[in-house]
């Protein structure tokens, strides 16, 4: 998606991803779905936040209920 990437454009991406880590595992236990949440990848907020610093990226996330979050990353404008 990077190679794309306009430097006005966006990546809009809404997916099942959880906060951090911690969180992950916290609402895969109260909801009974561990198992289902440590069988499968799902990224964090966290994970994404770090990745975009890497890559000099800017990104903002809303979450939408307990399991979705939309992320929006760009490039930084300078």
């Amino acid at each position: 998606m990077l190679r794309v990437l306009k430097p006005e454009g966006k990546i809009v991406i809404g997916d099942v991803m959880f906060e951090s880590e911690g969180e992950k595992l916290k609402i895969g236990k109260e909801d009974g779905i561990l198992d289902e949440v440590l069988d499968e990848y799902f990224a964090t907020v966290n994970e994404l936040k770090e990745l975009c610093e890497r890559l000099d990226l800017q990104c903002s996330f809303g979450r939408v209920n307990r399991y979705v979050w939309i992320a929006e990353i760009f490039p930084v404008l300078l």
